[in-house]
């Protein structure tokens, strides 16, 4: 996560915090952020360290690759630093009526998955699956044999395999194919 999608993260926390501080009587402390290339289905999540007292608030990487403008992205840090907030008062982390008025008092919508509003503005909510690499080999009879990457090495590494039909090894050249 480059350093304009922190700083833009801290200006919405700096611009949030005040409100539910006032509200609820409380110091919303530091919170770290940090990226995660691991999230694709959730676009942020709240961490809390209880040895040392420190919230530390990830957001997904490929989410916000190029969104920090968007509506959705405001609303994610809202919904992290709600759930801050609430654990503050009631040391649970839930979606519940507490975090939901919250989220009102900050105008923001309290949705806890991607709503249409959030998919209307966001249409990369989860990874584009790769595609596996497959690979033919031959056997001597002829017959093509399409098989994973996993045995493929294997049979470059000289394991054998036999061809059910014609009962011959396949042989260790091949084509590859995608997906």
């Amino acid at each position: 996560m480059n350093w304009k999608k922190k700083k833009k993260a801290r200006e919405y926390i700096k611009e949030f915090s005040p409100i539910l501080e006032k509200i609820y009587g409380f110091k919303i402390p530091a919170i770290k952020i940090s990226p995660s290339a691991r999230m694709h289905r959730s676009f942020g999540r709240i961490i809390y360290r209880g040895l040392t007292g420190q919230y530390e608030m990830k957001l997904s990487e490929y989410a916000y690759a190029a969104h920090t403008e968007s509506k959705a992205f405001r609303n994610t840090v809202a919904h992290e630093l709600c759930h801050v907030a609430e654990h503050l008062l009631t040391e649970k982390f839930t979606h519940g009526p507490k975090w939901e008025q919250m989220m009102h008092e900050l105008g923001e919508l309290p949705s806890r998955f991607a709503t249409v509003e959030k998919k209307a503005e966001i249409d990369f909510i989860r990874k584009p699956k790769n595609k596996m690499t497959k690979y033919v080999h031959r056997c001597s009879g002829g017959c093509k044999h399409t098989v994973s990457a996993i045995k493929h090495n294997k049979i470059l590494k000289g394991h054998v395999y036999v061809c059910n039909r014609t009962g011959t090894f396949l042989s260790s050249s091949f084509e590859t194919v995608k997906g």
